[in-house]
């Protein structure tokens, strides 16, 4: 508890009246009066100061608890019989959900008269199908090659097998396994349902089919 020296001042009127007061038996109340203000004003200090140690000793004792958490948290793991590493791997394969390819619907790569080299604009059409097939190991591509019926058929024949072969090959640089992609040129033979003009028919398919039933 702090101690506090108040020094009071009396003005001069007090002091030339103070003996008559006394004399006529008021002194008594006066003082007492007087005497319980400057008492009430040193309870109210005294409190404020008492106030003040309270709260830094709340404070203190919040920072001790807060101080202590980490350690109490190490040792609820460490006591809990638990792996923490294997705690750690089970949030992690948690986070990490493989999503679910479906087939591509782009299945006809187009080629220019006479060419067999694959244009940009197949690249990410590609990509997908790479990728739909290493997420489904069951699954047989069948890259089949086409011509117009223009020209002489053996080199169609040939043309159509190339191309293929190219379209087979990116497959295979984009993580395909070749076990997984079975590769035809059937030149002009089957020529495009539909189709409106002879630079319809120059493609390469894709068709899809399940390995199991192709080896029954």
């Amino acid at each position: 508890m702090k101690t506090l020296n108040k020094k009071i001042t009396l003005p001069a009127a007090f002091l030339v009246t103070a003996p008559m007061l006394i004399l006529g038996g008021c002194a008594g109340n006066d003082t007492k009066s007087f005497s319980g203000d400057v008492t009430q004003g040193e309870t109210q200090i005294n409190q404020s100061i008492t106030s003040e140690e309270m709260m830094q000793e709340h404070l203190d004792t919040m920072s001790a608890d807060l101080t202590g958490l980490p350690e109490v948290q190490d040792e609820v793991v460490e006591n809990s019989g638990v792996d923490e590493s294997e705690v750690l791997a089970g949030v992690e394969t948690e986070m990490v959900v493989e999503e679910t390819l479906v087939e591509p619907v782009e299945k006809i790569i187009g080629f220019g008269f006479d060419q067999s080299d694959i244009d940009m604009q197949y690249t990410e059409m590609l990509i997908q199908h790479a990728e739909y097939l290493r997420q489904n190991k069951s699954l047989l591509l069948n890259v089949s090659g086409h011509t117009d019926n223009s020209g002489d058929s053996t080199y169609n024949k040939l043309l159509s097998k190339k191309r293929a072969d190219a379209v087979a090959n990116v497959l295979v640089e984009l993580g395909v396994p070749e076990e997984q992609i079975k590769i035809t040129g059937n030149a002009s033979e089957e020529p495009l349902a539909g189709a409106l003009s002879h630079r319809e028919h120059r493609r390469v398919e894709l068709n899809y089919q399940d390995q199991q039933i192709v080896s029954n």
